[in-house]
């Protein structure tokens, strides 16, 4: 009996192109029980009142950092390198309660007390309820982006992106650029920009809940850049590859087994489930039984090579095939030739797991064939 295993994400290695997403990186908070910036510029933020450590969406301790509501925040006092015309700030946000009926919590704020920038949670502020981003310009400039379909609930984890692009202020949520807002002229900057984590200028609309990878950029970020945020963001995403774009095949498994990465070879789904991926998102992985569920690209001849090649994929695996058997992850080839990425239980009594790393059951591992 083949093994019972879930794949994820890319089979073939994605091309990307444009800026790394450590371009301009000007802040980049994990939380790892400190208040380190991982963005290699070491901005130095203050804790008051007590914000305490608590766990990330993944689960692990002291990996995100939470906030009363009532008086505690963090304070970077010098942000003057956000003071740009374009810019972004992301982070991972779990709500633990609202604010009170027709208040606003801001847990995220740029600024001073002239304008400002930021991500907030409204219960009824000036008719919004939920999610919002806002710049604030005491003279002119206003903006705000909101989506009133965006259902919020407390003690979840959900990824918010503000983008400013010169006039246009973007909202996105999740991966996905949910409104957008022209303001009458760019966002006015002076030289005392401060941020604030947890509340607002002058320490009011404190915010009851959690951040976690909280990411500052002096640019804007494009939408496949903030999708790629919310991804990965488990990691400092790395420079992006370049091959060519004949040579690159992907599938994400996001509900279809279609081709990502543009060329064509979709899938034929024989029986495999959709489930959750390694960050918990629904219908982003593929699940088969180990018994008659595979994928099938019925015509691969295009992409046979006799030089190089490169298979990567995620993989969970629940259990191990048969006594002296192996189950293939990932083959390609026909009856005379073929090449793939299995699991083996003492296959030709040499092999057994990945070949290159322990097993580890009902985790994802990343596997590649080169």
């Amino acid at each position: 009996m083949r093994k019972y295993f879930t794949l994820l994400f890319s089979l073939i290695v994605l091309a990307s192109s444009g800026q790394s997403l450590t371009d301009s990186l000007q802040i980049f908070l994990k939380f790892g029980n400190n208040l380190n910036d991982n963005s290699g510029h070491n901005r130095v933020f203050n804790a008051y009142n007590g914000p305490v450590y608590t766990t990330d969406r993944f689960g692990h301790q002291n990996e995100a950092i939470k906030f009363d509501g009532q008086n505690d925040y963090l304070l970077l006092n010098n942000a003057d390198f956000m003071a740009t015309n374009s810019f972004s700030m992301a982070a991972w946000i779990r709500p633990d309660a609202w604010p009170g009926s027709g208040q606003n919590a801001m847990f995220v704020n740029l600024g001073n007390t002239t304008y400002d920038h930021g991500t907030t949670l409204a219960n009824g502020y000036l008719g919004y309820s939920g999610f919002t981003v806002f710049s604030y310009n005491s003279g002119s400039g206003n903006a705000s982006a909101y989506d009133p379909t965006f259902a919020v609930s407390l003690n979840h984890w959900y990824h918010i992106v503000l983008v400013r692009d010169g006039n246009t202020l973007k909202f996105y949520a999740n991966g996905q650029l949910l409104d957008t807002d022209v303001a009458s002229s760019n966002p006015a900057f002076t030289s005392i920009t401060k941020l604030w984590l947890g509340c607002r200028i002058g320490n009011n609309m404190f915010a009851n809940g959690a951040i976690d990878d909280f990411r500052a950029y002096n640019r804007s970020l494009s939408a496949t850049e903030v999708n790629n945020l919310y991804q990965y963001s488990d990691e400092i995403v790395p420079p992006p590859f370049h091959v060519p774009n004949s040579a690159c095949i992907e599938y994400k498994f996001q509900n279809n087994t279609l081709d990502s990465g543009g060329q064509g070879y979709n899938l034929t789904n024989h029986g495999g489930t959709y489930t959750q991926d390694r960050f918990g998102h629904p219908n982003s992985a593929i699940q088969f039984n180990g018994i008659n569920q595979y994928l099938e690209l019925s015509n691969a001849d295009s992409i046979a090579t006799t030089g190089e090649m490169t298979i990567g994929v995620w993989v969970k695996p629940y259990n191990l095939p048969g006594n002296g058997q192996q189950g293939d992850i990932v083959n390609m080839g026909d009856a005379n030739y073929d090449h793939g990425l299995n699991l083996a239980n003492g296959y030709l009594n040499t092999y057994n797991g990945f070949h290159e790393s322990p097993l580890v059951y009902h985790e994802f591992r990343q596997n590649a064939y080169v």
